[in-house]
């Protein structure tokens, strides 16, 4: 199998450095180190070079140079097809040109090839490039994610280890997802207890129950350990019957789950917990539709035990809610226009019941096992950095930070451009600078959270980060005070960097199937956003979004425009495949001006400090992240 981890090493006779290269369309890449600073590599240095190649070079200062092929990355990429034959290998992964063959001679200028590139040879083409199966396999090839997982994790059958569990079958218990979700990791039970407490149910499918480990299914899912959700295909990290049936929480049918029971008190407090192996039977599946229908007190159709249980459910993230902005975490993380639709907005209350209750359970796990000495794979996530604070101050001037800030006050600080005309603006301000999220095997601070230990539990089916979790919680419960989960450095390693290149599949893919519809010359109403820095003296560039979608681009202009300013834009340059969109404004458009590069085309942003290593079913919204999204 592939190595998914990073490598940089040194021969200290020769001076020869090697690392793996990560390629930026403008044609230049970096070096990424595991003990180093990244290092530049310059244009005329990635000459034969792509993304994801291991390397040997010397190193001249900040820069790479010498730059040799050791090892291609990539086995397979998507080409598109030219005059006579030949094939321009996928821009977002390098500048390569592979020469005409007898096979590629036939194929009509315009077509895309997906090509084995040791030893050469064309597994498929494709009439249209844009085609969504093109697509997919274009994005899954650029950040070297297999489509299908090895025949023997396939083919391989579970196993079922007799254990003792709790029968909690009698319980009236609901699953609350998305309609098209076939992996349904949790669901969830409530009954009212003494004093006003709440005793809150949370079941998680038992995956490490029935996933061996060195088993062929857990080593696949250890190799690309988290499933990748497209719009048009789903990768999933366990065999696709194993996730959306035999393990999935799917109505009547008795589940094997890990449960944490919590006890919610008026106040929020989680006053009590116990974490335990069960069993249970989902009586019924809800959307986040109906759900957030019953909270607002719309019961029609609805039976009397389900209106119940939402009513108790929503009371106790209701009250869980509380504690959360006392502490400082933050809800509002995304604004995103295409998904402020009335039918989004009145399934808010759902998503934000459901992502409540499942960070608490994150919480509780944390806590539990970190009490224990049991190991981990724990969620940090760092504050802003002392660099950082030039650019914030930018942003919200005439305020200015001048220290490191806490949880509470970057959450009071955010609440100050709540439902304001330049929320989007301060959003996208933000997360260019804030740190990723990382999974590590030290408990630390969550400060997107507001929380000061924390684990992934509850999405076993699609992280494999929350299956081994597991496998410590099921080592205590079976009396173990020690459990050998593997190298948990390097483990952390590979789940950050293959779950990063996940993330950046799906934004690729829905941006490209975002973009099919732009023409050259279209006119859109845009919303300006922060400036980009760009060489020109005589222009000036900026971040823009097409208003009512969640495409963006880059506006090309002459003179200074009002960040959060609407206006028309006319397109003069875009390209779905890459990600390239670029604008004037629409009053330029019988004007001559000159073509600019996109200055930042496929610069990869920080990633959302909530969405580092598990791909979201969808794109995600105005506020909150739901359980679809990665905390």
């Amino acid at each position: 199998m592939e190595n998914n981890m990073t490598t940089q090493k040194k021969n200290p006779a020769s001076e020869i450095y090697s690392g793996v290269v990560n390629y930026n369309i403008r044609g230049f890449g970096f070096v990424t180190c595991k003990d180093l600073p990244d290092l530049y590599v310059s244009q005329k240095n990635m000459a034969g070079i792509l993304s994801g190649d291991l390397v040997n070079y010397e190193i001249k200062g900040t820069e790479a140079i010498k730059v040799s092929l050791i090892e291609r990355g990539l086995k397979t990429v998507v080409c598109d097809v030219h005059e006579g034959g030949s094939l321009i290998v996928d821009k977002a992964v390098g500048s390569m040109v592979l020469p005409p063959t007898p096979a590629s001679k036939n194929l009509p200028k315009g077509s895309a090839a997906l090509v084995q590139l040791e030893p050469f040879r064309i597994l498929r083409t494709y009439k249209d490039p844009l085609d969504a199966q093109a697509i997919t396999e274009r994005v899954m090839a650029r950040y070297r994610l297999p489509l299908e997982l090895p025949k023997e994790a396939q083919t391989e059958r579970l196993k079922n280890r007799r254990i003792e569990r709790r029968n909690l079958t009698s319980l009236y218990t609901i699953t609350i997802d998305d309609d098209s979700s076939e992996d349904l990791d949790d669901a969830l039970s409530c009954e009212i207890a003494e004093n006003g407490d709440v005793r809150l149910y949370v079941h998680i499918a038992d995956v490490s129950n029935h996933v061996t480990p060195g088993s062929a299914i857990d080593k696949a899912a250890a190799f690309i350990p988290t499933s990748v959700y497209l719009p048009a295909y789903t990768r999933h990290m366990l065999p696709r019957d194993l996730a959306s049936n035999y393990l999935s929480l799917i109505p009547k049918k008795d589940r094997n789950t890990l449960t944490v029971e919590m006890l919610v008190t008026p106040a929020g407090l989680v006053k009590s917990h116990e974490v335990y192996a069960s069993l249970v039977q989902s009586n019924e599946r809800v959307s986040y539709k109906e759900a957030a229908r019953i909270i607002a007190g719309d019961t029609s159709g609805s039976n009397q035990d389900k209106t119940a249980v939402l009513h108790l459910l929503h009371a106790a993230a209701s009250r869980l809610g509380v504690q959360r902005r006392a502490r400082g975490g933050v809800e509002a993380w995304r604004f995103d226009e295409s998904e402020t639709s009335e039918a989004t907005r009145a399934e808010e209350p759902a998503h934000m019941l459901v992502e409540r209750l499942m960070v608490a359970t994150n919480e509780v796990v944390a806590q539990w096992l970190h009490s224990r000495n049991m190991p981990a794979i724990y969620r940090t996530h760092s504050s802003f950095q002392e660099e950082d604070f030039e650019a914030l101050n930018e942003v919200i001037a005439p305020l200015r930070v001048t220290e490191t800030l806490s949880p509470q006050a970057f959450a009071a600080l955010a609440s100050q451009y709540s439902e304001r005309a330049d929320e989007r603006r301060f959003w996208e301000a933000v997360l260019k600078i804030m740190p990723r999220a990382t999974y590590t095997y030290e408990p630390g601070l969550h400060f997107g959270l507001g929380s000061p230990m924390y684990v992934h539990f509850t999405s076993p089916l699609r992280r494999y980060a929350d299956l081994l979790t597991h496998r410590s919680v099921h080592a205590y419960l079976a009396g173990a005070k020690k459990v050998e989960l593997g190298d948990l450095g390097e483990q952390c390693s590979n789940i950050n960097i293959v779950g990063r290149r996940a993330d950046l599949a799906q934004r690729d893919s829905e941006r490209a199937e975002a973009m099919k519809g732009i023409q050259l010359k279209s006119q859109h109403e845009l919303q300006v956003g922060s400036m980009i820095n760009t060489p020109r003296k005589d222009s000036r560039s900026y971040r823009v979004r097409v208003i009512g979608t969640s495409v963006a681009g880059v506006l090309v202009v002459d003179r200074r425009h009002k960040l959060s300013q609407r206006m028309q834009g006319a397109v003069t340059h875009v390209d779905p495949l890459t990600g390239v969109l670029e604008f004037v404004p629409a009053d330029y458009i019988n004007k001559a001006h000159k073509k600019t590069q996109h200055p930042d085309a496929a610069a990869s942003p920080k990633e959302h400090p909530q969405n580092s290593s598990r791909p979201r079913k969808r794109t995600r919204r105005a506020s909150g992240p739901s359980k679809d999204t990665n905390v």
